[in-house]
């Protein structure tokens, strides 16, 4: 990665975007306070200080310890160091392999993504189907009966092929939820991915982040569908 190149951190607030984005200019940024990095790890990881006032940044599996000063900007040094930091874990985060995926779908697309073992840099998107309706042809049987749901679902079930788990995330409640009418189809037409669905889930897709829904997900899946159960 070149030295001012900046690690996608998608679903980074305009704040952190631009603290990120300082930790990489070139030339090397003098102006860079200590609060600021702690925000920034608090969007991306975590930022906790030790006893003996050390700062302790974690980001998935990663952990970098800094002797923070408590006022003033950052040292070349640890400029330095964020850098490296940043950059090792987020290659280390796109080796991180899984084959469990994350559906999120409303009526008007559905994004597909890898779930992360673990808390980290966000992935990035696999796959973002649209679906084109026209709502007058639609009644309580589109699931089986109207051609672009069966378009729609098909292409889904395409992009999720593969071995591992897969969580359902839609929204609203009932029929007016994309998730329970992806689910009926899956379950008449594509029976070998409608059994590797370990759970469904509803969120506010309006207000949720990203972030969010992978650790719901994860979460969901934890509690009800632990990796390797029968």
């Amino acid at each position: 990665m070149p030295e001012h190149e900046t690690p996608l951190m998608p679903d980074l607030a305009a704040d952190e975007s631009r603290i990120l984005a300082r930790v990489f200019q070139h030339p090397l940024t003098h102006n860079l306070t200590w609060r600021e990095v702690e925000r920034l790890f608090g969007a991306i990881g975590s930022a906790t200080h030790a006893p003996n006032g050390h700062l302790v940044l974690t980001v998935g599996a990663g952990r970098l310890t800094l002797d923070a000063a408590r006022h003033g900007p950052l040292e070349p040094d640890d400029v330095m160091a964020l850098r490296h930091f940043l950059t090792h874990e987020g290659k280390a985060q796109e080796a991180v392999t899984s084959d469990d995926l994350v559906v999120v779908i409303d009526h008007a697309e559905a994004r597909v993504y890898p779930l992360p073992p673990a808390p980290g840099p966000l992935p990035q998107e696999r796959h973002h189907l649209h679906h084109s309706t026209d709502r007058s042809q639609q009644d309580s049987d589109r699931d089986e009966n109207f051609p672009a749901d069966k378009r729609f679902f098909d292409a889904i079930a395409t992009a999720v092929a593969g071995q591992g788990r897969i969580v359902v995330i839609g929204h609203g409640t009932g029929q007016s939820n994309e998730a329970h009418h992806l689910m009926t189809w899956l379950g008449a037409h594509r029976a070998p991915v409608h059994a590797r669905v370990a759970c469904t889930l509803t969120a506010d897709l309006s207000h949720a982040t990203l972030r969010q829904l992978l650790d719901d997900a994860r979460q969901s899946l934890s509690a009800t569908h632990p990796k390797g159960a029968s």
